[in-house]
Protein backbone atom coordinates (compact mmCIF):
# COMPACT_ATOMS: atom_id res chain seq x y z
CA UNK A 1 0.00 0.00 0.00
CA UNK A 2 1.18 2.99 -1.06
CA UNK A 3 1.67 6.33 0.87
CA UNK A 4 -0.70 8.13 -1.02
CA UNK A 5 -3.07 5.06 -0.71
CA UNK A 6 -3.26 5.63 3.13
CA UNK A 7 -3.50 9.37 3.30
CA UNK A 8 -6.82 8.73 0.98
CA UNK A 9 -7.76 5.94 3.56
CA UNK A 10 -7.40 8.28 6.56
CA UNK A 11 -8.96 11.29 4.68
CA UNK A 12 -12.27 9.28 4.03
CA UNK A 13 -12.25 7.57 7.56
CA UNK A 14 -11.64 11.10 9.37
CA UNK A 15 -14.60 12.19 7.26
CA UNK A 16 -17.23 9.54 7.58
CA UNK A 17 -16.60 9.95 10.98
CA UNK A 18 -16.92 14.28 11.39
CA UNK A 19 -20.60 13.38 9.53
CA UNK A 20 -21.54 11.15 12.00
CA UNK A 21 -21.27 12.79 14.90
CA UNK A 22 -21.40 16.62 15.42
CA UNK A 23 -21.89 18.91 18.78
CA UNK A 24 -23.38 22.28 19.64
CA UNK A 25 -24.47 24.50 21.95
CA UNK A 26 -27.46 26.40 21.26
CA UNK A 27 -29.22 29.33 23.69
CA UNK A 28 -32.57 29.53 24.15
CA UNK A 29 -34.57 32.14 26.14
CA UNK A 30 -38.06 30.75 27.95
CA UNK A 31 -41.48 32.64 28.22
CA UNK A 32 -40.15 34.51 31.52
CA UNK A 33 -36.71 35.84 29.87
CA UNK A 34 -34.96 32.65 31.55
CA UNK A 35 -31.52 31.38 29.54
CA UNK A 36 -31.48 27.66 28.60
CA UNK A 37 -28.68 26.08 27.16
CA UNK A 38 -29.16 23.51 24.56
CA UNK A 39 -26.39 20.71 23.86
CA UNK A 40 -27.32 19.38 21.05
CA UNK A 41 -25.43 15.89 19.41
CA UNK A 42 -26.38 15.23 15.94
CA UNK A 43 -25.72 11.80 14.97
CA UNK A 44 -26.61 9.81 11.89
CA UNK A 45 -30.38 9.51 12.29
CA UNK A 46 -31.08 11.21 15.28
CA UNK A 47 -30.43 13.82 17.33
CA UNK A 48 -29.74 13.93 21.55
CA UNK A 49 -30.54 17.14 23.04
CA UNK A 50 -30.08 17.96 26.69
CA UNK A 51 -31.39 21.66 28.21
CA UNK A 52 -30.19 23.21 31.23
CA UNK A 53 -30.65 26.38 32.62
CA UNK A 54 -28.50 28.96 33.76
CA UNK A 55 -27.11 27.25 36.57
CA UNK A 56 -26.44 24.15 35.13
CA UNK A 57 -29.76 22.12 36.11
CA UNK A 58 -31.02 19.81 33.80
CA UNK A 59 -34.05 20.78 32.57
CA UNK A 60 -35.14 18.03 29.93
CA UNK A 61 -33.51 15.82 27.41
CA UNK A 62 -34.84 14.84 23.92
CA UNK A 63 -33.97 12.57 21.46
CA UNK A 64 -35.32 13.31 17.66
CA UNK A 65 -35.66 10.64 15.42
CA UNK A 66 -36.60 12.64 11.86
CA UNK A 67 -36.20 9.86 9.90
CA UNK A 68 -39.04 8.01 11.78
CA UNK A 69 -40.66 10.89 12.34
CA UNK A 70 -40.83 10.85 16.27
CA UNK A 71 -39.14 12.34 19.14
CA UNK A 72 -38.78 11.10 22.88
CA UNK A 73 -38.85 13.75 25.68
CA UNK A 74 -37.79 12.99 29.51
CA UNK A 75 -38.51 15.74 32.01
CA UNK A 76 -35.96 15.75 34.85
CA UNK A 77 -38.73 16.47 37.36
CA UNK A 78 -40.87 13.13 36.25
CA UNK A 79 -39.52 9.86 35.20
CA UNK A 80 -41.71 9.65 32.58
CA UNK A 81 -40.95 9.06 28.53
CA UNK A 82 -43.26 11.01 26.67
CA UNK A 83 -43.24 10.19 22.86
CA UNK A 84 -44.60 11.99 20.01
CA UNK A 85 -44.65 12.22 16.61
CA UNK A 86 -42.77 15.72 15.23
CA UNK A 87 -45.21 18.23 14.68
CA UNK A 88 -44.66 21.85 13.91
CA UNK A 89 -46.90 24.39 15.80
CA UNK A 90 -47.77 27.88 14.35
CA UNK A 91 -48.43 29.42 17.94
CA UNK A 92 -45.87 27.48 19.96
CA UNK A 93 -48.31 25.06 21.75
CA UNK A 94 -48.70 21.53 21.23
CA UNK A 95 -51.64 19.55 22.86
CA UNK A 96 -51.68 15.94 23.42
CA UNK A 97 -53.76 13.51 25.03
CA UNK A 98 -51.30 10.81 26.97
CA UNK A 99 -51.93 6.96 26.74
CA UNK A 100 -50.53 4.25 27.99
CA UNK A 101 -48.28 2.38 25.77
CA UNK A 102 -47.39 -1.07 25.86
CA UNK A 103 -43.55 -1.83 26.11
CA UNK A 104 -44.13 -5.08 23.41
CA UNK A 105 -45.12 -2.03 20.94
CA UNK A 106 -41.82 -0.36 20.91
CA UNK A 107 -38.67 -0.97 19.17
CA UNK A 108 -35.27 -1.61 21.47
CA UNK A 109 -34.17 1.67 20.45
CA UNK A 110 -37.16 3.15 22.25
CA UNK A 111 -36.52 1.09 25.10
CA UNK A 112 -32.79 2.11 25.15
CA UNK A 113 -33.28 5.89 25.10
CA UNK A 114 -35.81 5.27 27.62
CA UNK A 115 -33.84 3.87 30.32
CA UNK A 116 -36.42 2.26 32.76
CA UNK A 117 -39.01 5.23 32.87
CA UNK A 118 -42.37 4.71 32.18
CA UNK A 119 -43.88 4.94 28.74
CA UNK A 120 -46.96 6.55 27.33
CA UNK A 121 -47.56 8.17 24.21
CA UNK A 122 -48.80 11.86 23.29
CA UNK A 123 -51.77 11.67 20.83
CA UNK A 124 -52.26 15.13 19.10
CA UNK A 125 -55.27 16.93 19.84
CA UNK A 126 -57.05 20.23 19.07
CA UNK A 127 -56.09 22.46 21.57
CA UNK A 128 -58.96 24.06 23.66
CA UNK A 129 -58.16 27.45 24.20
CA UNK A 130 -61.05 27.90 27.21
CA UNK A 131 -58.94 24.83 28.76
CA UNK A 132 -55.62 25.97 28.24
CA UNK A 133 -56.20 29.54 29.55
CA UNK A 134 -58.36 28.51 32.69
CA UNK A 135 -55.30 26.21 33.49
CA UNK A 136 -52.99 29.16 33.15
CA UNK A 137 -55.00 31.43 35.13
CA UNK A 138 -56.26 29.15 38.12
CA UNK A 139 -53.48 27.19 38.92
CA UNK A 140 -49.65 26.73 39.06
CA UNK A 141 -47.38 26.21 36.44
CA UNK A 142 -47.69 22.01 36.00
CA UNK A 143 -51.32 20.86 37.51
CA UNK A 144 -54.42 21.55 37.45
CA UNK A 145 -57.76 21.11 40.45
CA UNK A 146 -59.13 17.52 38.82
CA UNK A 147 -62.35 17.53 36.92
CA UNK A 148 -64.89 14.50 36.88
CA UNK A 149 -66.15 12.97 34.10
CA UNK A 150 -68.28 10.04 34.42
CA UNK A 151 -66.10 8.30 37.16
CA UNK A 152 -62.55 9.46 35.67
CA UNK A 153 -60.83 12.42 37.16
CA UNK A 154 -59.19 14.45 34.48
CA UNK A 155 -55.96 16.68 34.23
CA UNK A 156 -53.82 19.08 32.23
CA UNK A 157 -50.15 18.87 32.61
CA UNK A 158 -47.53 21.51 31.27
CA UNK A 159 -44.34 20.99 30.18
CA UNK A 160 -41.49 22.05 27.66
CA UNK A 161 -39.68 20.82 24.83
CA UNK A 162 -37.33 21.49 22.13
CA UNK A 163 -38.66 21.13 18.61
CA UNK A 164 -36.40 21.69 15.69
CA UNK A 165 -38.22 24.58 12.59
CA UNK A 166 -36.23 25.24 9.36
CA UNK A 167 -35.37 29.21 9.67
CA UNK A 168 -34.97 30.51 6.15
CA UNK A 169 -34.28 34.27 5.18
CA UNK A 170 -35.19 35.72 1.35
CA UNK A 171 -32.68 36.40 -1.01
CA UNK A 172 -32.21 36.91 -4.74
CA UNK A 173 -32.51 39.61 -7.60
CA UNK A 174 -35.09 41.78 -5.28
CA UNK A 175 -35.82 38.71 -2.99
CA UNK A 176 -38.05 36.76 -5.38
CA UNK A 177 -36.94 33.75 -3.84
CA UNK A 178 -36.23 32.09 -0.37
CA UNK A 179 -33.31 30.23 0.61
CA UNK A 180 -32.99 27.43 3.41
CA UNK A 181 -30.13 28.68 6.02
CA UNK A 182 -30.20 26.15 8.57
CA UNK A 183 -32.48 23.92 11.25
CA UNK A 184 -32.77 25.25 14.75
CA UNK A 185 -34.24 24.64 17.92
CA UNK A 186 -37.41 26.24 19.82
CA UNK A 187 -38.47 26.44 22.44
CA UNK A 188 -42.65 24.59 22.85
CA UNK A 189 -44.77 24.64 25.59
CA UNK A 190 -46.26 21.69 25.85
CA UNK A 191 -50.39 20.39 27.07
CA UNK A 192 -51.11 17.14 27.97
CA UNK A 193 -54.18 15.37 29.05
CA UNK A 194 -55.08 12.71 30.75
CA UNK A 195 -57.92 10.44 32.84
CA UNK A 196 -57.64 7.37 34.97
CA UNK A 197 -59.03 5.63 38.01
CA UNK A 198 -56.15 6.59 40.23
CA UNK A 199 -56.29 10.50 40.19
Amino acid sequence: MTMFTLVVILFITAGIHADTEKSELQTITDDLGNILTANITHKTAEDDIALVDDEGNPVIKVDVFELDGYQIDKPANESVCLLSEITESENGTLCYDRIDYPKTNLTQNILDHCDGRTIYLLVPKVCDLDEINSAVTETPPGTVPSRRKRSWRCFWRIYYTLRCYSVSRCCGWFCRRRCHVRYEYRLVKVYYFWCGYRW
